[in-house]
């Protein structure tokens, strides 16, 4: 899910070596860290647990982040220890014939184009939880060396996963007992490794993953993602891990398998297609661009974001175009959210078929603001915005 990105960043670091005959393009910028004033919604769960309690998890409707640990991936112009900031495995596609061409581009010149399309959020894992977000998108990646790392990554190597994504959930986890936090690990990538992560490195994560959590994970329960918030609440878990490799899923039990997991990717830079797919994928709880079905037992995803094309990438690296970054494209998440509002009147079926809403960057406030609104009161019979 969500490969496009990498592959077109691909086409994208290519095209920049025919670009460098053109000095005066202005190269889309990025920023360090947020400066949007954030909604305190680290206790927002806990605070409306009486009326959480009785509900299945995946009838909770919850903000979550898209490549969450994307952050992580150093900004332009910020010195990071390597691999941070270079290639990742993602971005070399066995299927792709001109992917070989980008190890040939200079690494400074990668970063210039890759970076912007490759930060998907600028808030760090815990302020994401401090705002209220509980469901993270992980892309993990080995490093380079026979003895490699695990790292976030998005088309870039980010941090080390240990330090970017599980101490700072462990920690939350910690300080914050009323509420849930969903890791969904759901791509992973090694050097010359098509198939992704050998068998040894899952372990190795898995490893990380006990060593970070503990006895705060929750494991899967027959009953899947309808397991009531109360029933969690009884047990020392506060965190569930979707894992989206089953060998590895069956060696840990208390990971979740990925059939407890719709993701519904409008893979669309379209605003009007993102809004029609967001519609269509809402009404049946379900994928319709990549005919996923329905499952009542799992988690929805409903994704907000714009994924860019190829043409998106190339028009907006050296091209006139203005959508020039994931943050220009994420300048629709308040239109896209104003749209969901009006998707989901009250006591509708769709509205009954939200859980999971996930975006790009830091439209958090907006999208905690609608998700506790929506908890809140629609609950108590009070109609919700």
């Amino acid at each position: 899910m969500h490969c496009c990105r990498t592959t077109r960043l691909a086409t994208a670091a290519i095209a920049l070596c025919a670009a460098l005959v053109q000095p005066s393009i202005a190269l889309p910028a990025t920023r360090a860290a947020s400066t949007l004033p954030l909604l305190s919604g680290a206790d927002w769960m806990g605070a409306i647990a009486p009326l959480l309690g009785p509900l299945p998890l995946n009838r909770i409707v919850m903000p979550g982040t898209h490549d969450s640990a994307s952050y992580s991936i150093p900004p332009l112009g910020s010195p990071a220890p390597k691999p941070a900031g270079s290639l990742s495995p993602e971005v070399f596609d066995p299927n792709d014939p001109l992917s070989p061409l980008v190890a040939l581009v200079p690494q400074p010149l990668v970063q210039y184009v890759s970076v912007p399309w490759a930060r998907a959020q600028d808030l760090s894992i815990a302020a994401q939880l401090a705002a209220g977000v509980r469901y993270l998108d992980l892309r993990v990646c080995a490093g380079p060396g026979a003895n490699p790392e695990l790292y976030a990554c998005h088309s870039l190597y980010g941090a080390a996963i240990r330090t970017a994504v599980l101490r700072p959930v462990a920690s939350f986890a910690a300080a914050h007992p009323g509420e849930l936090v969903i890791l969904d690990f759901h791509r992973f990538a090694a050097p010359r490794s098509p198939a992704g992560m050998a068998p040894a490195l899952h372990q190795k994560l898995a490893a990380e993953i006990h060593a970070a959590l503990g006895s705060r994970l929750v494991p899967p329960t027959p009953l899947g993602a309808a397991i009531t918030f109360a029933t969690v609440l009884h047990t020392s878990g506060r965190v569930i891990v979707l894992y989206n490799d089953s060998p590895t899923v069956l060696e840990n039990p208390d990971f979740w398998p990925y059939g407890d997991m719709i993701i519904a990717w409008p893979a669309t830079d379209s605003l009007t297609t993102l809004e029609q797919h967001v519609a269509a994928n809402l009404t049946c709880r379900c994928d319709v661009t990549h005919q996923v079905a329905p499952a009542t037992d799992a988690f929805f995803d409903l994704q907000l974001q714009r994924t860019p094309s190829r043409a998106t990438y190339i028009q907006g690296t050296f091209g006139s175009s203005r959508m020039r970054s994931l943050r220009d494209l994420a300048s629709a998440n308040p239109s896209v959210l104003a749209n969901l509002t009006q998707l989901t009147p009250p006591a509708s079926a769709s509205r009954a078929n939200l859980n999971i809403i996930s975006m790009d960057f830091e439209q958090i406030p907006g999208l905690l603001s609608f998700t506790e609104a929506y908890d809140r009161l629609s609950r108590t019979g009070t109609a919700a915005p």
